[in-house]
């Protein structure tokens, strides 16, 4: 399943994931639950499509996040990568999503709209697509709206 040396747990009051040369997200945690920060490229997956975490909220929900540019089709390709594990090793048990962060402005277009669309049919999960990764909600990450 998943290899112990690829999780970490979390429950600061701010829980941050980044990249190298790259965004971060950083998800608000004022109630301390534990999240489980999942390293997926580079841990789980080597040298294939995949998204840079899967950050996971105990009982509420996983999320696949990829901090990415600008190439939101490539981000999006990652995370449906990052799904179809979780599809596969079961662990979609819990509500799914995906985030980009990314420099991308607007970050919201058709292009985005028809990827939302595509995500929600393949995996019953919204796209969220943000330029700014600070004061992130899991909950609304999770939601359509």
């Amino acid at each position: 399943m998943i290899p112990p040396g690829c999780v970490t747990i979390n429950n600061n009051s701010n829980v941050k994931i980044s990249e190298p040369r790259s965004t971060s997200a950083v998800f608000s945690n004022k109630d301390r639950h534990q999240f489980k920060l999942i390293r997926f490229d580079g841990c789980i997956k080597n040298g294939e499509t995949a998204c840079d975490w899967i950050v996971e909220k105990d009982a509420i929900g996983r999320l696949a996040v990829e901090l990415k540019g600008s190439d939101v089709d490539h981000a999006v390709e990652q995370i449906e990568a990052g799904l179809e594990y979780l599809r596969t090793v079961g662990m979609i048990d819990l509500p799914v999503a995906g985030l980009v962060i990314c420099t991308r402005y607007p970050s919201v277009d058709t292009k985005v709209q028809r990827l939302s669309l595509r995500m929600a049919k393949k995996f019953g999960a919204p796209l969220k697509v943000r330029r700014d990764g600070r004061n992130l909600t899991f909950e609304s990450m999770l939601s359509f709206a």
